[in-house]
């Protein structure tokens, strides 16, 4: 008798604890869903809309995010650059183009689970956004990615972590499917790395 109560114990613990697992996991893989990929950048348009997917509301369900509605803007992701490299502190980023269409874009760095980025001292820029920034002759912007002080426009990122690029769009045309697939975005170039 006790021995079967140790079975079933044993069994409803495996079980719920795999279950939780895997839908932590599948929560987690999610990111692949409903994206939208422009060089090196992913948007997912439908987050935050009633047709986004079951997952997608579980993921920002469980990070107490807020997406913005497609009235609003649009948010994309950098987790590499040109070369298909994964972004990594010790190293220097170059992020160029022309401004993307829209009302105001900022643009900041995430720790690989998309959490704000900690160990960044208060004084260093840890956002940038399009009203700013120095641009260059036609309307291009550069802004330096970097764990250590860079001269112009500089993102600082956290050292010796992986991290994510995120990108907000405001009151833009390219919030749709359409526009993003039509859309120009910024390159992300990798310069030096420390060891």
């Amino acid at each position: 008798m006790i021995r079967n109560l140790i079975v079933i114990a044993a069994a409803l613990v495996i079980a719920f604890s795999g279950g939780a697992w895997l839908t932590a996991y599948s929560i987690q893989q999610s990111d692949q869903f409903g994206g939208i990929t422009i060089g090196g950048w992913t948007a997912y348009p439908l987050a935050g809309t009633l047709e986004a997917d079951p997952y997608a509301k579980a993921r920002l369900a469980r990070d107490a995010a807020l997406a913005l509605g497609a009235a609003e803007g649009v948010t994309l992701y950098a987790d590499k650059d040109s070369q298909g490299a994964a972004l990594f502190s010790r190293c220097d980023y170059t992020v160029e183009g022309k401004s993307p269409s829209a009302r105001l874009w900022t643009i900041y760095a995430l720790n690989t689970q998309k959490a704000k980025l900690t160990g960044i001292p208060d004084e260093w820029p840890s956002f940038l956004n399009s009203e700013t920034i120095a641009y260059g002759a036609g309307g291009i912007f550069t802004i330096n990615v970097s764990a250590s002080a860079r001269p112009n426009n500089w993102l600082a990122v956290s050292k010796a972590s992986g991290f994510i690029l995120a990108l907000n769009l405001y009151d833009s045309p390219v919030a749709t499917n359409k526009g993003l697939v039509e859309t120009t975005l910024p390159t992300v170039t990798r310069g030096k790395c420390d060891g």
